[in-house]
């Protein structure tokens, strides 16, 4: 059993069974981008590296794509990679592991510590024949405001948690500081001429 993960197969073509729970392969990569001036002669070619978890990946065949995504001097960064475009040297996974959830986008709302790698980090080698191993570990979310409505994809992620009354509570502030500045919302009927 192979390793490494196959880029080229549609993910989209297979469909799980109902019982099984969603359970995707996350990498953790080192991707080598090579960069090449095409407007500056006296400019030599640069590589750079970077080093990330697999938050999102689509795309078929050559038109496969992912977003890694680290925490580089306490900022969040994204970067997105076609697979198979010329500027992109190699791609290496240097952790393999299972996830509850296909895509880690909820990574953005949560507390940084769950996406930093040193970027020097060495590849872990699995045993030949050994399973991939699951990381089940639910992620706690920063209070809102967040990148999304993650309350709402509640019933189909489950990697990822929130604390409801305190969302609900500061929805209801909300709503009490608009009441006094503008006055609770008044309905009126329609009126239909005859």
């Amino acid at each position: 059993m192979s390793t490494c993960p196959n880029f080229t197969s549609d993910q989209s073509l297979q469909s799980p069974l109902p019982s099984q729970k969603h359970i995707q392969k996350v990498m953790t990569l080192k991707c080598h981008h090579k960069l090449a001036a095409r407007y500056d002669i006296h400019f030599a070619e640069k590589q750079t590296r970077f080093v990330g978890i697999v938050i999102s990946r689509g795309g078929t065949g050559l038109c496969s794509w992912m977003i890694v995504r680290n925490v580089v001097d306490h900022q969040g960064v994204e970067l997105m990679f076609n697979l198979y475009a010329p500027t992109v040297r190699n791609v290496e996974v240097l952790r393999l592991e299972k996830r509850l959830d296909e895509e880690l986008l909820y990574l953005r709302d949560a507390d940084p510590k769950y996406s930093t790698f040193p970027m020097d980090m060495t590849p872990e080698i699995l045993a030949d024949g050994q399973e991939v191993p699951i990381n089940d570990e639910v992620i706690p979310l920063t209070p809102p405001p967040w990148t999304r409505k993650w309350e709402r994809y509640a019933d189909r992620l489950h990697g990822y948690s929130f604390d409801m009354d305190e969302l609900l509570a500061m929805r209801k502030k909300k709503l009490e500081i608009f009441n006094s500045k503008f006055g609770p919302v008044r309905h009126f009927p329609l009126l239909f001429m005859s």
